[in-house]
């Protein structure tokens, strides 16, 4: 009986998730952030999170297509962000 009821949990729970994929184009949210200073010569894109996501983040995007969630609150990710959004319009 109780693994029914975990069992039932899980399957709302996808659910609810591609609900969300489907209504509102959420496909990627960062739960954790990594340290960009190793890669950050390499970034060649960027994207913020979906407002729903339930942390904020910038999703990077390497030369080689690597993609890696950072904190849009650290003063080089806010350098990085400006000086990319500049090379796009």
């Amino acid at each position: 009986m109780k693994s029914a009821v975990i069992f039932s949990v899980l399957l709302l729970s996808a659910a609810t998730v591609q609900g969300m994929n489907q209504n509102f184009g959420v496909t990627k949210c960062c739960f954790k952030f990594a340290d960009a200073s190793s890669f950050i010569q390499n970034v060649v894109d960027y994207q913020e999170t979906h407002p729903l996501c339930p942390r904020k983040g910038i999703i990077l995007t390497t030369k080689t297509k690597r993609q890696v969630c950072v904190d849009p609150q650290q003063e080089m990710i806010k350098k990085l962000t400006k000086d990319l959004s500049a090379t796009r319009g």
